[in-house]
């Protein structure tokens, strides 16, 4: 079993790495936070690639999920959707993009299962 801190100090040493490698590379991105290190192109981001598959697969539904910031992206980019039927859903009550809100992962995994029986 890792020694706790392993993991979050192994981190911060891949983030430095990384940021060296890209120093200068206006294209790519690298964010760190205490639960991930994420490295993706300038100008990308989870609510420009979830409108880039809905042009692509043109759905009548989608249902936005998320839980912190990162997911913000998303929930303003669903304003923006075409389609007939669609829902962004925070987890937790706070300031957000989403058009709804759950309290916790219980009633998200109860509504998916409504869902799922309709």
């Amino acid at each position: 079993m890792a020694e706790k801190g392993f993991g979050a100090s192994q981190a911060k040493e891949l983030m430095g790495q990384l940021v060296n490698l890209f120093k200068g590379n206006p294209s790519v991105v690298v964010n760190f936070t205490k639960e991930y290190v994420e490295v993706k192109s300038s100008g990308y981001n989870k609510g420009t690639l979830m409108l880039y598959l809905a042009e692509l697969f043109k759905p009548e539904f989608v249902l936005c999920i998320g839980d912190d910031e990162k997911d913000e992206e998303v929930f303003q980019e669903a304003k923006s959707l075409t389609c007939s039927i669609k829902y962004s859903i925070s987890i937790g009550q706070k300031v957000t993009c989403a058009s709804h809100y759950l309290n916790g992962d219980e009633e998200v995994q109860r509504m998916i299962k409504d869902l799922s029986m309709k």
